[in-house]
């Protein structure tokens, strides 16, 4: 079988859409692929046969840049001779269901996340929301299959799209521990951690209020920001940081490398996002390193936290409730030991091979 993939995001590019494509197709050696996706320096070709999409100088923005992607993608599609389209996240399946209709090959969908249209959601304008709506509609009544990344996912596209739940797949990401890597000084420090691009709707502002109320009780305390940074988001970041003499002790480390050496080091794993999250893989990739995580309800719904046994959930927007399960963790030594333990057990769960394993039985049953 022959496969062409859509997706502005492979790797080397460092988000939770990009692994997850990277990571199964790494795996499926008995498959070819045809791959569009955003040219990026210093990317290793390998066995996959590129085709890849060069931002000319004019798109500047993202809305040019993803309107560019479409167009030129499709361009590209047409000189595959792939048996099955898949598409992902919603510009690759976006572009996906105009090569379904252009070419009549089966269309394969691959959804991330589709929360961001609620009405309550503030992450868009409603007439934004209402476009991606429309689009994300489009996008499943044409496909053959859709694969979704956690049950919550599934739960949301069928209540939002009254979209036939028998012909949407679970494929949930995963995590992989390997390589060795140079350990990091905590100079004695206990370590809470946040990891993941730096948007609004992680909530990191909620984690910052809350470590200025746990600082009062536990001075010997750093927090760490690890991720790619939006600077404006950051700047209104280090303003509440500064505002506070207490706060002395909030890191920032922009995007780096490798993120094991900082999970590795961090006591508390925290994922404060307040909305639109269809899985949430540093929650599995702190649990891997046998952390306790502490997190939003979301991702109780997602399934990478288990109240009480990998982990404590507050509620959202609630750095009260954050300060409260962080405080409690820091001073309950036995409690902490045993949530990491429970965590890296169910971190085992999640194996990129176990998921590229449901995922060629998607492409079989076309």
């Amino acid at each position: 079988m022959k496969i062409l993939l859509m997706s502005r995001e492979f790797y080397p590019q460092i988000s939770g859409v990009s692994r997850f494509m990277s990571e199964i197709v790494g795996l499926m050696d008995g498959y070819d692929f045809d791959i569009v996706a955003l040219k990026i320096p210093g990317r290793k070709y390998g066995r996959f046969n590129f085709k890849e999409v060069n931002y000319p100088r004019y798109a500047n923005t993202r809305y040019v840049q993803a309107l560019y992607f479409f167009f030129s993608s499709i361009s590209k599609a047409m000189s595959s001779d792939a048996d099955v389209i898949v598409g992902n996240a919603l510009v690759g399946s976006s572009c996906a269901a105009v090569a379904k209709l252009l070419t009549r090959k089966p269309l394969v969908s691959i959804i991330h996340d589709v929360d961001y249209v609620r009405k309550d959601v503030t992450q868009y304008s409603w007439l934004n929301k209402l476009f991606r709506k429309a689009i994300q509609r489009v996008i499943f009544s044409l496909s053959d299959r859709v694969i979704v990344v956690s049950e919550k996912v599934k739960k949301d596209i069928v209540e939002l799209h009254g979209t036939d739940p028998s012909k949407i797949y679970v494929v949930p990401n995963a995590v992989r521990v390997d390589g060795t890597f140079n350990k990091m000084n905590k100079h004695g420090k206990k370590v809470i951690m946040f990891a993941g691009v730096m948007l609004r709707k992680k909530g990191i502002n909620y984690l910052i209020e809350a470590f200025g109320k746990i600082r009062k009780s536990f001075t010997n305390t750093e927090l760490w920001i690890v991720g790619l940074e939006d600077s404006k988001y950051k700047e209104e970041l280090k303003a509440i940081a500064s505002a506070d003499e207490s706060l002395g002790d909030v890191r920032f480390f922009g995007e780096v490398p490798s993120l094991w050496p900082y999970y590795d080091a961090c006591d508390i794993f925290v994922m404060p996002s307040h909305h639109s999250e269809g899985f949430g893989i540093p929650c599995i990739e702190a649990a891997a390193f046998g952390k306790p995580v502490v997190a939003t309800t979301i991702f109780e719904q997602t399934g990478v936290v288990v109240p009480g046994k990998t982990g404590l959930i507050v509620p959202v927007k609630d750095s009260d409730a954050l300060a409260g399960a962080i405080g409690r963790l820091l001073s309950d030594g036995m409690l902490r030991e045993k949530l990491g333990r429970n965590a890296k057990e169910f971190a085992k769960k999640f194996t990129w091979e176990k998921s590229a394993e449901k995922f060629e039985e998607v492409l079989k049953s076309i």
